[in-house]
């Protein structure tokens, strides 16, 4: 599979969205090293990324949220007030 430089940077986005959600929600404690299970997370969903791209939709949302919402439900994660912080990272990010 070819993966050009403007796909890694949908990658790359949708990592650093994420990992700012997760460490704002208190579930990762770190925001300045790279996380590897989330980055393991987005890995996996590289073929998913790739295929949206070559279909136009370049949301780096997209990615983002369903790599949170795997990592929270592999990890189990159930914390209160997530669903505020995450509306106000896809307000910021939407408007970027």
């Amino acid at each position: 599979m070819f993966v050009s430089a403007v796909q890694m940077h949908v990658v790359s986005d949708a990592y650093d969205i994420a990992a700012n959600y997760l460490a704002k929600t208190g579930v990762i404690s770190d925001r300045f090293e790279i996380h590897k299970p989330l980055l393991d997370v987005i890995v996996q969903d590289l073929d998913a990324i790739v295929q949206d791209f070559r279909a136009g939709n370049t949301n780096k949302l997209r990615p983002a949220n369903r790599a949170i919402a795997r990592f929270e439900r592999d990890n189990e994660v159930t914390e209160s007030g997530v669903e505020l912080t995450r509306i106000a990272l896809f307000f910021r990010y939407q408007l970027s």
